[in-house]
Parts: C-alpha cells; structure tokens; sequence
C-alpha cells in the first residue's frame, strides 16, 4: 500500500497480491505481475509482462494506460476511498473531480495486440460498481494493517467509449446514479454486500504514507 503521492512508482514480480497506489504525480511501471489486483491512479501506467490480473484505475488523459507482452487483463476504474484521499489528487495534479469524471479509464493502448483476440476485457458494470472504503491503522514508518469494505460507488459507470462530463447525469447511458455536479464523488454503504466482505490485512502489510 502506498497511500501518498510519489513521483514515480516501480512495481515488480508480483504474485497474488493486492496493490494499492495512491495518485502519483508521474508514471507508475507494473513488471512481472500474475494474479494481481491493482488499484492505481498515476499521470502514465505501464504494464509489461502482467498476466491474469485486475486493473482498477485513474488516469489524465487519453490511452495513459500501456500494455506490453501482457494478458489476460481485466481493466476498471479506481474504486478505492480512505481518509486522506481527497487532497492527493490536487497535490498529484488531477483535480478534485478526477476519480468522479475518470472519463479515460476504459481507454487502453496494447502496444503488443493479440491475433486471436483482445488482451484485456473491460468488467461488467456489476463489478464495476463495486468499490472498497479502506481504514488504514499506520505504525511506524511502512507497516501497519489495513481492512476492506466493499461499498457502492455512487458515481456512474461508463460503457467503452463513453465519456462523462459534469452535465452528464447517467454516465452509464441511462438509470445511472447522478453525477454531483460539484465533481464531487462519495463512496454509499449498500445492504446489498454479502455478509463477511469486509477482510483485514495481517499486520506488517506494508502501508506507507
């Protein structure tokens, strides 16, 4: 867990972990990864060699999200809320409304495509209205725990090629839930999450920030 802005993040061999990267003013490089699941918010995110792994991601513009010699992706939008959150966007140079608008998330560029099909799928809705409220319990410098808890997003969920804007009240095309015209973005218990989703880390997982 990186839970503050960093100039530059470098991740490598990874294996059935879960990573959290909190906006980061510069690029972000996944290397090596399998059966990730990825929350990353950066100004350029690069993934070389990642397989069978879960994006869910904030960037600033327009096919930010690069792949390479990777497969078997699956690609959403940033999903996660914990105290402290908000102002990181404004320090990493997003904009406060940037995980609300997010209108680049389902944007890829696959510099190595597949001859036999895609590289990577966008998830459903229904996956991608699911979000994470995390509560970080810090000690000292890089350890701590942290716990999940699955929530509704309360933004809308945009279909590929779509893109949302402030006036733009259904972002999923229609019945969507209304996007705050302030740009603000909340995360909202729902009653609908199975009973037992909320899972805490062990301690000594690795939060910083």
């Amino acid at each position: 867990y990186i839970l503050d802005t960093c100039a530059q993040v470098q991740v490598d061999d990874c294996v059935d972990c879960t990573i959290v990267i909190a906006p980061c003013s510069g690029p972000v490089y996944l290397r090596d990864c399998t059966r990730c699941v990825v929350h990353v918010a950066a100004r350029q995110i690069r993934l070389r060699d990642v397989t069978d792994s879960t994006i869910r991601h904030c960037v600033p513009q327009c096919e930010a999200l690069i792949l390479e010699t990777s497969t078997a992706l699956r690609i959403g939008r940033w999903a996660v809320d914990f105290e402290g959150l908000e102002p990181l966007w404004e320090t990493a140079g997003f904009g406060p409304a940037a995980a609300a608008t997010n209108p680049h998330w389902a944007q890829v560029y696959d510099f190595s495509p597949s001859e036999i099909g895609r590289n990577w799928e966008l998830l459903p809705n229904s996956e991608n209205k699911l979000g994470e409220q995390l509560t970080v319990t810090p000690a000292g410098l890089c350890g701590g725990s942290v716990t999940h808890e699955q929530q509704l997003l309360a933004w809308p969920c945009l279909e590929e090629g779509r893109t949302a804007s402030l006036d733009d009240e259904h972002g999923d095309g229609g019945g969507g839930e209304k996007l705050n015209r302030d740009g603000s973005w909340r995360l909202q218990p729902t009653s609908t999450v199975a009973a037992g989703s909320v899972v805490e880390k062990e301690e000594g997982a690795g939060v910083a920030g």
